[in-house]
């Protein structure tokens, strides 16, 4: 949607990049917001429809004009005015917000987002995480910038199938169905892999590295965003793919 306003004009006269616009860390933010959204009101319509609609409010909120009515309230709130509000104190600094005419462009994607029929597919709360970690497995076996032909693809995804469920501890298995005794150091990598496997999943998993994960995300988003301001005509040529490498290499 934001490339479609590139050299367009809002109401007020501004393009929609910028400095406290739609940035790609705006971006960023809004999409966060939607995720907790959804994640937050499992088996819940209203509530979803109502924070995907909190989100877009309240980043466009400023001191002069709040819009927190719709983020949930109380001392536990994820909005810092509404827990001012609950706690009667004044912590939360806002921010100068996103400017109307920007809300205005942004406001039919939330539309389309909000609609019953695509958040009643949402209610479960599934997410591609599974999805996304099984093609990762297949994908080691099998890289894509390597041509294979179909056996090794097949064989790949059915070597990465046994990992996603058992392990690599369900090498053994096969190993005996093939006739095959595993020997003990086969046997003691294919167990060291698994709590590797295990321990990895259990740290990235915490709240800490999580929230770790969106903030280096967030400083991504922000330092790309300031060099797309020095370079305003920055297209996808060599020098993007160069500025893009430099920029994730420093974090």
């Amino acid at each position: 949607m934001k490339s479609l306003y590139v050299e367009k004009k809002l109401a007020d006269g501004k393009l929609i990049r910028g400095k406290g616009r739609l940035t790609d860390k705006m971006i960023d933010t809004m999409q966060n917001y939607s995720g907790m959204a959804l994640q937050q009101n499992k088996n819940n319509l209203d509530g979803m429809k109502n924070d995907v609609f909190a989100g877009l409010y309240h980043l466009a909120s400023s001191s002069e004009n709040p819009q927190h009515h719709l983020c949930s309230p109380g001392k536990d709130s994820w909005c810092g005015w509404q827990r001012d509000v609950a706690k009667n104190t004044s912590t939360y600094k806002s921010k100068k917000g996103l400017p109307k005419a920007v809300v205005d462009v942004v406001r039919p994607v939330y539309d389309s987002l909000a609609e019953n029929t695509l958040l009643s597919r949402c209610l479960e709360s599934y997410t591609q995480n599974p999805n996304e970690s099984f093609n990762n497995l297949v994908w080691k076996r099998c890289p894509k910038k390597i041509y294979e032909g179909k056996k090794v693809v097949e064989l790949c995804t059915a070597s990465a199938l046994l990992a996603y469920n058992d392990g690599a501890t369900s090498l053994k298995k096969v190993l005996k169905r093939l006739g095959i005794k595993p020997g003990t150091h086969t046997i003691a990598r294919a167990t060291a892999t698994d709590r590797e496997r295990i321990r990895v999943a259990v740290q990235q998993g915490t709240d800490k590295v999580k929230l770790r994960r969106k903030r280096l995300r967030a400083i991504r988003k922000g330092l790309w965003d300031k060099l797309k301001e020095k370079y305003i005509n920055l297209e996808d040529t060599s020098t993007t793919k160069y500025l893009k490498t430099k920029l994730f290499t420093l974090m």
